[in-house]
């Protein structure tokens, strides 16, 4: 049990740049429509 609660931290870590650079695709996406 120890062992993965660092390792889920470490799964979240790597994640959550990918979901920010989506986010900011997205954003591109929607200025470059309106």
């Amino acid at each position: 049990m120890l062992f993965l609660i660092p390792f889920h931290e470490s799964i979240v870590d790597t994640e959550r740049p990918r979901m920010e650079q989506q986010l900011q695709w997205v954003l591109i996406q929607n200025a470059r429509t309106v």
